[in-house]
Formats: structure tokens, C-alpha cells, sequence
């Protein structure tokens, strides 16, 4: 199995989104594949703590807590999606998000 989590951003709107992709693997040949994003709406006042002149800093620990949710949420959708065909025996396993999730998101304004 192999899983990423990729960050997008909406300054206008202060929303981040969260994008999980897991790929199940035979012979390192894909043969599921389930991408999930989650969007987040940021409060005005901890949107503000964010910013740091021309970029915005997600912190690490945020960063991972947006990441858990939005596996938790592919793991429901992959049950759903899969639960009356052969590939319902396949779960999605518990994912440390720190190890994916190393250091702050960073983006350009």
C-alpha cells in the first residue's frame, strides 16, 4: 500500500483542503486506488495566525489533524464504495499521518 496527503489552499475563502490518495498494491502493481478530499473552513481569528508576511504556515500537528480526519473519512468511503464486491476484504489500516505529514505546509501568497 502506498498513501500520500497533499494540501491545497483558498486564502479568499480560508479554507484548506486535504487530499488523501492510497494506492493498494500487488507486485507494485496498483489494482484499488481511492482519492479523498476534505475541505476545511478556518476561523477568521485562526486564520490570522497563520499568516507570516507573504506566506501562510500551516502547522505540522494542524496539518496531521486535518490529515487523520480526511483518512477516516476515506476509510468510510472505501467500506461504502466496496462493500458488495470482492474488494470489500480490503481495509484501509491505521496510517500514522505524522509520518506523511514530516514538517509545516507552507504556501506563497
Amino acid at each position: 500500500m502506498k498513501a500520500d496527503v497533499k494540501f491545497g489552499l483558498d486564502d479568499e475563502n480560508k479554507i484548506v483542503s486535504a487530499l488523501f490518495n492510497v494506492k493498494f498494491l500487488q507486485k507494485d502493481i496498483p489494482f484499488l486506488i481511492l482519492a479523498i478530499e476534505c475541505f476545511f473552513n478556518i476561523t477568521e481569528s485562526t486564520w490570522e495566525t497563520f499568516i507570516d508576511n507573504n506566506i501562510i504556515v500551516i502547522p505540522q500537528g494542524f496539518a496531521a489533524h486535518l490529515a487523520m480526519l480526511t483518512v477516516g473519512t476515506a476509510r468510510g468511503v472505501l467500506y461504502a464504495k466496496t462493500e458488495k464486491t470482492e474488494f470489500r476484504k480490503f481495509l484501509l489500516p491505521t496510517i500514522n499521518v505524522d509520518e506523511l505529514i514530516g514538517q509545516d505546509i507552507v504556501f506563497e501568497l
